[in-house]
């Protein structure tokens, strides 16, 4: 009697981009993933650090997707009669246009921080909250492979995500009027004194300022033209005039980003007045800052 050979059918598990032929695979896979996804996190500060844990924006769960080759699409996004956003995402695995992922999300009219804010904000945060859910519904696991929290810093109650003040350190007040970090006021005042001296920037200059600020304030546009106007009399980035971008470039003294990637990132203490000067605006308008 011959002998047969029976070759066993090898099931291949496909994650968006992981194929894996056994469970162990699939695990020393994302590993590797999640070690240079953890260094991106890292690099470009895609967190926030909430009662000492650290949570990743939504930029940085899109990351995430991005390496696995699942990209995120809106597929609806729904304005109730009391003024809540209610959006839906899947997930979309690029290599087949497969739906591998789906979450809601809802941006209610009752919360402190959103229910004064534009419609285009509520709609906007919506789907952001929307896209980070789905994804932790199916890689939250390898977010915490790369060492961080498994919930998207989005979806953190706000009570919870707001920074105590003492985390900011306190507007100098010595003698130097223009000591470092300035309070809104004074940096207002500097911006001013600096803009009537200064010659007028360049394209290359104007569009790294424009950056710079897209940056530091994300999604958050509400937050960023209210800054700007505060800082330049201008609410839209278009309207400030050259010699004002100039006098903002200066005062950010921007770094380059020690990743290597060649970009630039703003000087620490950039960071900190600018966050101080939406503090305050939000506080004036009663609302819990989330930074």
């Amino acid at each position: 009697m011959n002998d047969e050979v029976v070759e066993g059918k090898v099931e291949i598990v496909k994650l968006g981009a992981i194929e894996a032929t056994s469970p162990n695979d699939v695990v020393v896979r994302a590993t590797g993933m999640a070690k240079t996804l953890a260094d991106i996190i890292t690099s470009r500060k895609l967190y926030t650090t909430i009662n000492g844990k650290k949570y990743v924006q939504v930029e940085g769960w899109n990351t995430l997707g991005a390496m696995m080759g699942v990209l995120p699409r809106e597929v609806d996004v729904l304005e109730r009669e009391n003024g809540d956003f209610e959006a839906t995402v899947e997930l979309i695995r690029t290599s087949d246009c497969a739906v591998v992922g789906r979450a809601s999300s809802i941006v209610s009219s009752d919360e402190k921080l959103w229910k004064t804010r534009e419609r285009y904000a509520r709609r906007s945060m919506a789907v952001t909250r929307a896209t980070g859910k789905a994804y932790r519904l199916g890689f939250s696991w390898i977010m915490s492979l790369a060492g961080y929290e498994p919930t998207p810093a989005e979806e953190m109650p706000v009570e919870e995500a707001r920074t105590d003040k003492r985390a900011l350190p306190e507007p100098k007040t010595n003698d130097n009027k223009w000591a470092r970090p300035m309070s809104p006021e004074t940096l207002r005042e500097a911006l001013q004194t600096k803009a009537a001296k200064a010659k007028p920037a360049n394209e290359k200059q104007i569009n790294l300022v424009r950056v710079l600020l897209l940056e530091h304030f994300a999604d958050r546009d509400d937050e960023r033209h209210q800054a700007q106007e505060y800082l330049t009399g201008h609410k839209s980035f278009s309207d400030i005039e050259p010699e004002m971008i100039s006098a903002i470039l200066d005062w950010m003294k921007p770094e380059k980003n020690p990743d290597g990637s060649g970009a630039y990132i703003l000087n620490k203490d950039a960071k900190i007045e600018l966050t101080m000067v939406a503090r305050q605006f939000m506080e004036e308008l009663g609302q819990e800052p989330i930074f």
